[in-house]
This record gives C-alpha cells, structure tokens and sequence, in this order.
C-alpha cells in the first residue's frame, strides 16, 4: 500500500523521522500518518492554499495629439 501524503504548514519548529528538521512558517508534504501525529500535537496545521490577492489595474490615458 502506498504511503499517502499530506501537505502541512509548520507552526511550532519540530523534526520529524521521514522531513527532518522543519521551521515554523514552512509548508511541507509528510506521510498522512506524521501530518496526524504533527496536527495532534501543535506542531502543525493542514495547508491551506493563500488567497491571490487582486492588484487595482491602473488605466493608462493616451497623450493628447494636437490636430493643427
């Protein structure tokens, strides 16, 4: 049976045996069996895909030609 994974956001720094040393901040994919364990016990948060944040679209005005 293949091992599933799971992504994760690291809350508090923490290592864990297939990752390694893992800092708060940084998103990872662990076994779902770790990311279980890492959630249970504060270490971790199932990820969450961020928001795109809208930019305002600056309109450009055409220069004024003069017709002489």
């Amino acid at each position: 049976m293949p091992n599933k994974f799971v992504k994760i956001t690291v809350v508090k720094d923490c290592q864990a045996g297939s990752t390694g040393i893992m800092l708060a901040g940084e998103d990872h994919d662990v076994r779902d069996t770790e990311a279980q364990k890492l959630i249970a016990r504060g270490y971790a948060k199932p990820f969450k895909e961020a928001k795109a944040v809208k930019k305002p679209v600056q309109e450009t005005v055409a220069p004024a030609v003069d017709d002489e």
